[in-house]
């Protein structure tokens, strides 16, 4: 637009004003246009967003991933950076944790600017971190585990309950139990004021195994029964010793 009006005064000064003129009539009705066109395609992808919200919540992953597939490729950079972002979320979900990984990193490589403008970085490494340490890709999820926290101060999504899951997994993955049920017992009071819902639950129940696992010194931890069928079992697809306790519990 700085190009635009540098061209237009430049016109104004030598044909005084009559191309200028009609250039900005051109110009502005094109910009009006071309506005129109973005906040219709915004509210349509909005009303869809929160369509597809509603069916992640309902354990309808087909319906989720078909919406945000279909906004994925979106000309609008911040609605393709959410689009992408949450149809990683829905691979995770459904145990699809190479696709969730190949997702997130395209989205990084060509969006890292739109997440960051929406806040949704540090959660983005988050999540990436998540689908390592399922995988027990430890060096890879302790990567971006820092990545995760380093971009924690200019986040403005909450963010503290998808670095708690990534990280208690990855502790719980190398071993370290009673470490990962410090973790999430020290900071269980800020994890449930901040986190949604489709995270807290997952968290609640990595929690009761790490207590479990842990031994006696932990305090034994109810489990939330599962909102729909399947609704924890990524978190055992590649991860047995968690397949065990889903099994033993009656969550998966």
């Amino acid at each position: 637009m700085l190009a635009v009006f540098v061209v237009i005064a430049y016109l104004f000064a030598a044909t005084r004003g009559h191309t200028a003129l009609a250039v900005s009539a051109i110009v502005l009705a094109v910009l009006v246009v071309v506005n129109r066109r973005s906040s219709s395609r915004a509210r349509a992808f909005h009303a869809a967003n929160k369509d597809a919200y509603a069916a992640l919540g309902r354990g309808d992953f087909d319906a989720a991933r078909q919406t945000w597939a279909t906004w994925a490729d979106s000309v609008m950079p911040r609605i393709a950076a959410l689009a992408r972002h949450n149809l990683a979320w829905t691979q995770i979900r459904t145990g699809k944790l190479d696709e969730a990984i190949a997702t997130l990193e395209s989205n990084e490589a060509t969006r890292l600017g739109a997440l960051e403008a929406i806040g949704l970085a540090a959660t983005s490494a988050a999540d990436r971190a998540l689908a390592h340490a399922l995988l027990d890709h430890a060096k890879d999820a302790e990567v971006w585990l820092d990545r995760a926290e380093a971009r924690l101060l200019a986040a403005t999504m909450p963010t503290s309950g998808a670095i708690a899951l990534a990280r208690s997994v990855w502790h719980c993955r190398a071993g370290r139990v009673d470490v990962a049920a410090k973790l999430l017992a020290d900071g269980w009071r800020e994890i449930e004021s901040t986190t949604t819902g489709d995270v807290l639950r997952p968290l609640r129940v990595v929690r009761a195994f790490a207590a479990a696992a842990a031994g006696p010194r932990e305090p034994a931890l109810e489990t939330p029964r599962p909102a729909y069928p399947g609704e924890y079992t990524f978190l055992g697809t590649t991860w047995p010793e968690m397949a065990a306790f889903l099994a033993t519990h009656e969550l998966s």
